[in-house]
């Protein structure tokens, strides 16, 4: 049973007939068919980025283009998926997931109203004065009465109507009476029966199995500040063409992206302790550091298919970049027409019970080359694996008994009209239990108001933890930060069967692909390795 069910359970006794006459009584939830929900807890902690009074940058805005946003993906493009693999929202009391719309309006089957309006003053308030960002609003249905009934649904025109007036609008008025209408700067319609973005279509499709997005940008405004609103409407007109309809209430939510996504803050990481680095692999939750200064590869390392790195004396960095990392780095090197650049791995010591490593720590520095903005497709990264060379990657599909892999990744660069263009998003690249195929799943770091989407020739630090499940369970963590601000969590991962199968290696993997080789020599640089059992943290200064 899906969180929203329960929610749906909770919350069905407080409806009644009476929501025709007043709509300020409802206590509701969406229709739990209208998103797929999993057993992922949202942590309620602050997140560790204060909101502001702007709309999410570009790159991180909901796009309405078949390859924008869907009931799976915030972004298809990208092939990242909503946070905790559902669409989120907060309700008018600001709770997280909640029942308590902004407002509510009826579809009834008898006398329709062609133009339905929803009060959204205090969502406007709220996202003008900073108090939240501004991500967009979600319509969906409530479930009412004492019936089997699901909600309510209807058809309305969406912004690629052709008739201009029949489009949605943002109908604000402000104090001195004056009035403006903002059309959306997105709208879509998210049905869980398809992958596929639908926001080019002229119809907004809002009911059971269906929820609606709208994006407004209140900077557009101008003839008074939305902060000091005296009203705000959000209004759609029924799509009369199609006639679908069924009778209930329609409430308004605000939308949640990965653009503000919480997380839980770490706690101090252990090289704030150590300056440069220098001394780290003394303390005590340090397994292995390397940070080339000795001009070649530390020993321990095993390389496990032989190819050509050099270590590198410090690069000349544009002012912008990291000033720490005038610092030696390893040189890595995708050849033209090739796959691999590296396959270099740190073989983790069983623990003090014989057991292997269940959970580790990894901290790396990593300058992608110029090339990088034009990646022909996508590929893997630095992370962890416990392979033992017999499942668990390379196609060999997940294996509990057996082994898996969860390696950093880098995604495919997005085309000319992406918003993203020339950033390159990160990810973790994992075969586990839920793989769709014998191939891992590309889980994109979509948190952290965009720092998983990075800019090549530039140092950025990159830090994965890593939490084995309890054998048979979907308990396992999966965690990553980039620069020292969290990216990206997931709660739920079945990678192992039994406790023989632990974290086998630090994998530092470079490889192109898929199918598409490199097109030109694509070259990495990576410096300050630490693999630890503690959160580690950028370098200290």
């Amino acid at each position: 049973m899906t969180r929203l069910h329960l929610l749906l359970l909770l919350h069905h006794a407080r409806f009644s007939a009476r929501v025709r006459v007043a709509a300020s009584r409802w206590r509701s939830a969406l229709c739990a068919s209208a998103v797929v929900s999993t057993a992922i807890a949202v942590h309620a902690q602050q997140p560790t980025v204060p909101p502001s009074a702007t709309a999410p940058s570009a790159a991180f805005a909901f796009r309405d283009a078949a390859d924008g946003v869907s009931c799976k993906f915030f972004d298809v493009a990208m092939g990242l998926q909503w946070p905790e693999e559902s669409v989120p929202w907060v309700d008018a009391a600001g709770q997280a997931g909640g029942s308590k719309p902004f407002d509510v309006q009826v579809v009834e089957s008898r006398q329709p109203p062609k133009v339905l309006r929803w009060d959204v003053l205090a969502l406007v308030k709220a996202w003008a004065s900073g108090v939240v960002d501004n991500e967009g609003l979600l319509l969906g249905p409530l479930r009412s009465g004492t019936g089997a009934g699901a909600g309510g649904g209807a058809d309305f025109h969406s912004r690629e109507a052709a008739d201009v007036g029949l489009r949605p609008s943002l109908r604000v008025q402000h104090a001195d009476g004056a009035i403006e209408f903002l059309s959306p700067q997105a709208d879509a319609h998210l049905d869980c029966s398809t992958y596929t973005g639908l926001g080019a279509r002229d119809v907004l499709h809002i009911g059971p199995g269906s929820v609606g997005v709208l994006r407004f940008d209140l900077g557009r405004l101008r003839k008074g500040a939305a902060a000091s609103a005296k009203a705000a409407e959000l209004i759609l007109v029924r799509h009369a063409s199609t006639g679908v309809w069924s009778d209930g209430a329609l409430g308004v939510f605000r939308l949640t992206t990965p653009w503000s996504q919480a997380f839980e803050a770490p706690a101090r990481g252990i090289a704030a302790t150590f300056s440069h680095d220098r001394g780290i692999d003394s303390h005590p939750a340090v397994l292995w550091a390397d940070g080339f200064a000795s001009g070649k590869l530390k020993p321990g390392w095993n390389m496990a298919q032989p190819v050509v790195s050099k270590v590198m004396q410090p690069l000349a960095a544009p002012a912008a970049a990291n000033k720490l990392l005038n610092l030696p780095s390893l040189q890595a090197t995708i050849p033209r027409g090739e796959h691999l650049g590296l396959d270099l791995r740190y073989d983790l010591p069983s623990g003090a019970d014989k057991l292997p490593v269940q959970e580790a720590y990894m901290r790396y520095y990593l300058r992608l080359g110029p090339e990088w903005a034009d990646s022909p497709d996508s590929g893997k990264l630095p992370g962890f694996a416990g392979t033992y060379n017999r499942a668990g990657w390379g196609g060999r599909g997940w294996n509990g008994l057996q082994g898996w892999s969860a390696r950093g990744a880098f995604i495919k660069s997005l085309p000319p009209d992406h918003p993203a263009y020339r950033l390159l998003p990160l990810a973790s690249y994992v075969y586990h239990s839920k793989s769709a195929s014998s191939y891992g799943d590309s889980l994109v770091w979509g948190g952290g108001k965009g720092a998983g989407l990075i800019k090549p020739n530039r140092w950025v630090c990159i830090e994965q933890h890593i939490r084995l499940n309890t054998p048979g369970r979907e308990d396992g963590v999966l965690r990553a930060w980039v620069d020292g601000q969290p990216v990206f969590v997931r709660r739920n991962l079945r990678l192992r069967d039994t406790l023989a199968v632990g974290i086998e290696n630090a994998w530092f993997d470079l490889y192109m692909g898929g199918q598409q080789p490199a097109l030109k020599d694509m070259s990495i640089n990576i410096a300050q390795v630490v693999v630890a059992t503690r959160y580690i943290g950028p370098m200290a200064p």
